[in-house]
């Protein structure tokens, strides 16, 4: 199903089962055992993951983050084993995979920051310490300063794009506008994909295959595009 990018070019799942069937029986066979397997295998470990979680977390913003983690692998195999079955659903599962793989980004960063603003808060209060009843307004301040104990560092100078400028980088300590600027840089992959996927369902159904191929690339370069600039913030 790679190269079937269209609906409407796509076969009904009776004909398609039996045009693999009859073209080579045993490879297609194989494939299918052996993607339902891997699919299972994968939804029944994230099942467990997501029991460990419930039952070793309390009940907290933290709880849930890490439950659409746990998710994103088995959503990804149930999605990736019902275009293989049913063609004509290929362009609905990749807008769906898109949109999760956007939030599970966006959500992975939430949590990178609440980690380092528990930490921090730990550090500079104690274990007993906390800001629930105080001043809000030093959880960054502390957030800042955890960071700059690592000393000035060249961020951003790192593969795949970054460390052909490391030479001319000079290291710094990240400041409130760097940690915003990260935010963004987050925020947009998950627009950026929802969008492309969107419009990509809209073409598959919309233009022709001509036509749709030239948008394909359009999409494909935004999407990695947006990709690595998200990479860059979660360095």
């Amino acid at each position: 199903t790679r190269n079937i990018r269209l609906p409407g070019c796509n076969p009904c799942a009776s004909l398609f089962w039996a045009e693999c069937l009859h073209t080579n029986p045993t490879l297609f066979e194989i494939v299918w055992l052996t993607a339902t397997a891997t699919s299972l295998l994968t939804f029944g470990i994230g099942i467990c993951h997501f029991r460990l979680v419930r039952l070793r977390s309390p009940i907290s913003v933290m709880r849930g983050l890490y439950v659409r983690l746990v998710f994103f692998a088995p959503v990804f195999a149930v999605l990736t084993l019902a275009s293989l079955f049913f063609p004509r659903a290929l362009v609905l599962a990749r807008l769906l995979q898109a949109q999760y793989e956007a939030m599970v980004i966006q959500t992975f960063g939430t949590l990178l920051f609440l980690i380092l603003a528990a930490e921090s808060e730990i550090k500079y209060l104690g274990c007993h310490g906390s800001l629930a009843t105080g001043d809000k307004t030093k959880l960054p301040e502390m957030m800042l300063k955890a960071l700059a104990e690592q000393g000035p560092r060249k961020h951003f100078g790192v593969l795949p794009l970054g460390c052909c400028f490391r030479p001319c980088m000079e290291p710094f300590n990240m400041r409130a506008r760097n940690l915003l600027a990260v935010s963004v840089m987050l925020r947009q992959f998950a627009v950026v994909t929802v969008t492309c996927a969107a419009l990509y369902m809209w073409a598959g159904l919309s233009l022709s295959k001509q036509r749709f191929q030239r948008v394909d690339v359009v999409f494909t370069v935004l999407r990695k595009s947006s990709a690595v600039v998200a990479f860059y913030a979660l360095i």
